[in-house]
């Protein structure tokens, strides 16, 4: 007979990376705005395995980001587990975190159907268990608030991801207007093509700030550009931070970057 699996508001769990450090999350609401679903809070801490924290203080952490996801099928899973609670929940930070979606279809009562829409002229925003506003294209208030998050229920997976790397991939409308930043010790590798220049771009950032880049020219040439030799043939090293891309672009493997820069490292156009 499975276990029964039971989560109650206040529960804190443990998210263990695969870098030999741990995180950890807790459970504050559910949102009947959308579906009902769990709402967690997680925190920026990332702790040593043999760390074992005071709950009450714990919670008392920066918050990293607010989202919502189904607990269950972490616990699962294996993907995170209880490791505590408290009463403390931090409602008041909630009820200023604004959860994003955005539509690409609305209904036309004239026609009695749904048109296709961009979902980049049409975004709604709400606060946990309050009504859905729509506001057409992003505005400001919303793209610069700390706390301005993608609304949609996350897996397991995108939870897991942004605990460790600071973003997940998941957020391709709304990552156009809030930048997503990595934590500082986190090595990212993404890849972007420009079609009208038809060049392939592959790119290696320690934190926010870019350390080598690779590009393809359209002849099939390869340029290695990095802090110390950031100009090469008429090309030059990306300037911006990973939110500047990081919406356009595809994470890659650093693999699969290290084989393209060795491959061509030191070699000439």
């Amino acid at each position: 007979m499975a276990k029964r699996i039971v989560t109650k508001i206040g529960d804190i769990f443990c998210v263990e990376l695969d870098d030999g450090y741990k995180s950890y999350f807790q459970y504050i609401a559910n949102d009947m705005t959308q579906l009902n679903s769990s709402v967690i809070r997680a925190f920026v801490g990332r702790y040593p395995m043999d760390y074992q924290p005071d709950m009450d203080e714990l919670v008392k952490s920066e918050v990293a980001f607010y989202a919502h996801t189904v607990l269950r099928i972490g616990l699962v899973g294996d993907h995170w587990y209880k490791v505590g609670k408290s009463k403390d929940l931090g409602l008041d930070g909630l009820a200023s975190a604004w959860f994003v979606g955005e539509s690409s279809t609305v209904y036309n009562p004239e026609t009695d159907k749904f048109d296709d829409v961009d979902p980049l002229e049409h975004f709604y925003v709400w606060h946990c268990n309050e009504s859905h506003i729509p506001i057409g294209k992003m505005t400001p208030e919303i793209s610069e608030s700390p706390m301005t998050t993608n609304g949609s229920v996350l897996s397991w997976f995108r939870i897991v991801e942004r605990i460790k790397y600071g973003y997940t991939s998941a957020d391709l409308y709304l990552n156009r207007y809030v930048k997503q930043k990595p934590w500082p010790w986190v090595e990212s590798y993404l890849t972007y093509f420009d079609r009208m220049a038809r060049l392939r771009y592959y790119f290696h950032f320690k934190g926010e700030k870019i350390c080598r880049e690779v590009i393809r020219t359209s002849d099939g040439n390869f340029i290695n550009l990095s802090e110390n030799d950031p100009e090469k043939d008429g090309y030059a090293l990306f300037t911006g931070s990973f939110g500047d891309i990081s919406w356009c672009a595809w994470n890659v493997t650093s693999e699969k970057f290290n084989t393209i820069w060795d491959k061509h490292h030191g070699k000439e156009s």
